[in-house]
C-alpha cells in the first residue's frame, strides 16, 4: 500500500513539475511576445520619419539651398535619435522635444516660413520621461496630413510638464483629402505602444472638431 501510494504521488508530484514548467514557457513566451510586439510597432513608426524627412531635405535642396546644411543638421539629430534613442523603453522628455524642435525646424524651411503654427511649452518637472517617438509621430501626422499654412487657421502644439503629469496637445486644420486609412493606423500603432507603457496611467484622445483634427495625450503618475 505504501509503495502504491509513493508511486502515485510521485506521477502526480511529475505532472504537477510539468505543468508548472509549462506555464513558465508561456509566461516567458508572452513577455517575448510584448517584447516583438514594441519593436514590430517602433520599426513601423521610424521609416515614415525617415522617409518624410528627407522629402523636406529635397525641397529643401530645390528652393533654399543655403537652407540645406541646416537642414541636414536637424535631419541627422532626428535619425540619431531615431536609430539610438527610441532603443530605450523611456526617454528624458526634454530629448523628445528637441527632436520634435527639429521636425518644426525643417517644415519651417519647406515651407519657406511661412508655416502658421503656434507652438508653446511649459516643462516644469525637468526630469520627466516618456516614451520615445510618441510625440514625435504626433507632430509629424500634422504635417503629412494636416494644412499649415494658412493664415487664418494655425495650427497648434502645446506640451507641458508638470510634477505629476505629461500633457500634449496638438490642432490643425485637415486637408479635405485625407488618408485616413494611413492616419488612423498610425495613431493605432501609438495607443499600442502606450498601453503597453501606460496601461492604466493615460488618455489618448483623437479625431476631427469640424474642420480641425485634434489630439489629446495625458500621461499621469510619473
Amino acid at each position: 500500500m505504501f509503495a502504491s501510494g509513493y508511486f502515485y504521488l510521485n506521477r502526480h508530484l511529475e505532472r504537477k513539475d510539468i505543468e508548472l514548467q509549462q506555464l513558465r514557457e508561456i509566461e516567458g513566451l508572452k513577455y517575448q511576445l510584448v517584447i516583438a510586439e514594441k519593436d514590430f510597432l517602433r520599426a513601423q513608426i521610424n521609416p515614415h520619419l525617415l522617409f518624410n524627412t528627407l522629402t523636406f531635405i529635397r525641397n529643401a535642396a530645390k528652393n533654399n539651398p543655403e537652407n540645406v546644411a541646416v537642414a541636414i543638421v536637424a535631419l541627422t539629430e532626428l535619425m540619431e535619435y531615431a536609430l539610438e534613442d527610441s532603443k530605450s523603453e523611456f526617454i528624458p522628455l526634454a530629448r523628445e522635444i528637441t527632436q520634435m524642435e527639429n521636425l518644426i525646424k525643417l517644415n519651417r524651411l519647406r515651407f519657406e516660413h511661412l508655416l502658421n503654427l503656434n507652438y508653446t511649452k511649459d516643462i516644469q518637472n525637468g526630469s520627466a520621461t516618456i516614451l520615445p517617438i510618441v510625440l514625435l509621430t504626433l507632430v509629424e501626422n500634422m504635417f503629412k496630413h494636416g494644412i499649415m499654412n494658412d493664415p487664418a487657421h494655425p495650427a497648434i502644439i502645446e506640451v507641458i510638464s508638470t510634477d505629476s503629469e505629461i500633457r500634449f496637445t496638438t490642432s490643425n486644420l485637415a486637408k479635405t483629402t485625407n488618408k485616413v486609412a494611413g492616419l488612423q493606423s498610425g495613431l493605432r500603432n501609438i495607443k499600442a505602444r502606450l498601453d503597453h507603457a501606460y496601461p492604466k496611467n493615460y488618455e489618448f484622445n483623437y479625431g476631427m472638431n469640424g474642420n480641425y483634427f485634434q489630439a489629446q495625450l495625458k500621461i499621469t503618475g510619473l
